[in-house]
């Protein structure tokens, strides 16, 4: 048993020993006290409903009433000047009930008291015997009556009701430390598989709780594991965001040296005096590759970071200037855009970012796209606006699944010219997730659709 459960044991037992030993003190002490204050007001009570009996009847009848119907033992004498006389009397009339006191006087000040018209209670304990005398005295109007309770001696009992409570108390603290042994034991077996669950985490292995106690203990149970199976999750891609990190990082390392080594070359041809007129447009179309690829790798780095603040524009206007943009190298490359795009659709969203979603989209389906026609649809469909871009498709090796990691590239007989950086839909993915939108990629009947949802 470990050390919680030692002191839960021990605390227990202490609360229990206390109890009993409080309650044995109080027993010895203040019960004997307290019944006496009980049978004083018991007392009392009667006394004030026999005074107003008295008040409407004979003296008499309500004495043999309440002294048969409340236990007590009801006595009168005439007021009179000598206190010796008046004790004599009550003890003579209490005697004659059957009586006997070995002490009963009323001394002077108790008996001018009660000759001046208030009331007084003695109790008288009569020795040798197991019971004691309330007496309480009232005066009214020529007569001074007595009216005694008996009052057993309960301090006798005491000694063994405090044996009997003392040994019921300890079968009870040894039922109790039974019990809680039990109960404990199903609190601390759970608290040793969470400390285990924690240590096996700590050294990243994940082992499933297995607590079956209808309670909270199995409630946090299952809540830990819906957090161990999370963090593996969690961590699992990291592995991954770290694999492709690294991936990214030689890719752009590798993309970079190329064109850095060309205006190495190229300006050294300059320098002494090589160039066949091409040299510089050399230098300048690397320059625009290796900007466009850092420009688009810092945008990457930004998209998590920044607060996206949107606006309201007219999407179906946008997507058509930007389609006017691409004409230029649909025609070059001889590729038609058919596009059908239902007008005035609004939407609240960032413009920068969406022109980079649909300028990458549309750019993918011009270079790569194996027929001479791309199509492009936008239009409102159950509260979402949807934008699809498909073109047809020559590489049936294409994996979509990895469509949207970094410098995936499908069609690996294409040119670096054509094929671009390798970060394009990586960027849309990544916008897509910031603005909460959804973005879908299948093959169908040998064409590529890109299918971007909206809510409107």
């Amino acid at each position: 048993m470990n050390k919680i459960a030692n002191k839960f044991m021990i605390g227990i037992i202490v609360v229990l020993a206390l109890s009993t030993l409080s309650s044995i003190m109080f027993t010895q002490n203040y019960a004997g006290k307290y019944y006496v204050s009980q049978k004083t007001e018991q007392l009392n009570q009667v006394s004030d409903q026999f005074i107003s009996k008295v008040n409407q009847e004979n003296v008499e009848d309500v004495s043999n009433s309440f002294e048969k119907n409340e236990k007590v033992v009801i006595v009168y004498s005439n007021k009179t000047n000598d206190n010796d006389k008046l004790n004599s009397e009550l003890r003579s009339s209490f005697l004659e009930k059957g009586i006997g006191f070995k002490k009963l006087w009323l001394w002077e000040d108790d008996y001018e008291t009660v000759i001046d018209g208030k009331n007084r209670i003695k109790l008288y304990e009569q020795e040798k015997l197991n019971y004691s005398l309330l007496v309480k005295y009232i005066s009214k109007e020529d007569l001074v009556y007595a009216i005694a309770m008996i009052v057993p001696n309960i301090e006798d009992s005491f000694p063994i009701i405090n044996t009997f409570f003392a040994v019921i108390s300890s079968m009870t603290i040894i039922l109790a430390t039974v019990i809680i042994i039990f109960l404990v034991r199903r609190i601390v077996e759970p608290l040793n598989k969470f400390d285990l669950f924690a240590k096996n985490m700590g050294k990243g292995q994940f082992i499933p709780l297995e607590v079956k106690t209808n309670d909270e203990l199995e409630k946090v149970a299952d809540t830990l594991n819906q957090m161990g199976t999370e963090i593996v999750h969690y961590q699992e891609q990291l592995k991954e965001k770290n694999l492709q990190m690294e991936e990214l990082l030689n890719n752009v390392a590798h993309d970079l040296k190329t064109p850095i080594s060309l205006i190495k070359l190229y300006s050294e041809g300059i320098k002494d005096g090589l160039d066949d007129g091409t040299f510089l447009q050399t230098i300048v179309k690397e320059s625009n590759e290796m900007n466009q690829m850092v420009e688009r790798l810092l945008l990457i780095s930004k998209i998590e970071k920044e607060e996206v603040e949107c606006r309201e524009i007219n999407l179906s206007s946008f997507v058509k200037n930007r389609l006017d943009t691409y004409l230029i190298m649909s025609n070059e490359q001889k590729i038609e855009i058919v596009s059908r795009i239902e007008d005035g659709l609004l939407i609240e969203t960032n413009e920068r970012l969406l022109q980079s979603i649909i300028d990458n989209l549309i750019s993918n389906a011009l270079k790569y796209t194996s027929g001479t026609q791309i199509f492009i649809n936008l239009n409102s469909v159950d509260q979402k606006i949807v934008f699809e871009i498909s073109n047809e498709l020559s590489d049936s090796n294409l994996e979509v699944e990895k469509i949207w990691e970094p410098y995936y590239v499908g069609e690996k007989s294409r040119s670096k010219e054509l094929s671009g950086t390798g970060l394009g839909l990586y960027l849309v993915k990544k916008i897509v997730d910031k603005l909460d939108y959804e973005i879908d990629c299948r093959i169908k009947e040998d064409k590529l659709y890109f299918t971007l949802m909206i809510n409107q």
